[in-house]
């Protein structure tokens, strides 16, 4: 069974002069072996409404390859992502989602409060914070060091509003089981 493509927003229109407009597909295949019985299937194909200085000008969502019932539920998530919930009756061999969307360019917006409280998730914890331990050894790397830090791509110290480079970690734990 195909289910007819959801259309949301506009029809896509000649953008005004000299605004970027682009129009993006998506497509997830899953094929399988045996029929499968209850899908159920959590999708983040299409932006948001507005992120950044990019808004959705429209969407589609085509599924195909399911039979019998088949709802399909759009939300939104705690991030403002858009999440569409697809459950399937059954599929016996393949199950198609294709999303087509478009998005233009315009004037950034200020962060909303919701944004603001996500900034929390980019702050560090008492698992990610360097701890006197990890400053000590990057004291020891750097007095041993032959060049300087920079040329090396890893944080020496690591300052409360900055984050350390995953790959500046694995050198320092590389140099701590050599050493």
């Amino acid at each position: 069974m195909t289910l007819p493509r959801q259309r949301f927003g506009p029809d896509v229109q000649s953008p005004p002069n000299g605004v970027a407009q682009y129009r993006v597909r998506h497509h997830y295949r899953y094929v399988y072996t045996a029929s499968v019985f209850n899908v159920k299937q959590r999708l983040i194909m299409i932006p948001p409404d507005q992120h950044l200085d990019q808004q959705l000008v429209s969407f589609d969502l085509d599924v195909r390859g399911p039979t019998g019932q088949l709802s399909i539920d759009w939300q939104s998530d705690v991030f403002g992502n858009r999440v569409c919930r697809v459950d399937a009756e059954r599929v016996d061999h393949a199950l198609d989602f294709e999303a087509w969307f478009s998005v233009r360019h315009v004037d950034p917006q200020p962060p909303t409060e919701s944004a603001a409280a996500l900034h929390a998730y980019r702050s560090f914890t008492a698992l990610t914070a360097a701890d006197e331990r990890i400053r000590a050894e990057a004291q020891t790397i750097q007095s041993q060091a032959s060049e300087p830090a920079a040329g090396h791509g890893f944080m020496l110290q690591a300052q409360p509003a900055q984050r350390p480079r995953r790959h500046g970690l694995c050198r320092l734990a590389q140099r701590r089981a050599d050493g």
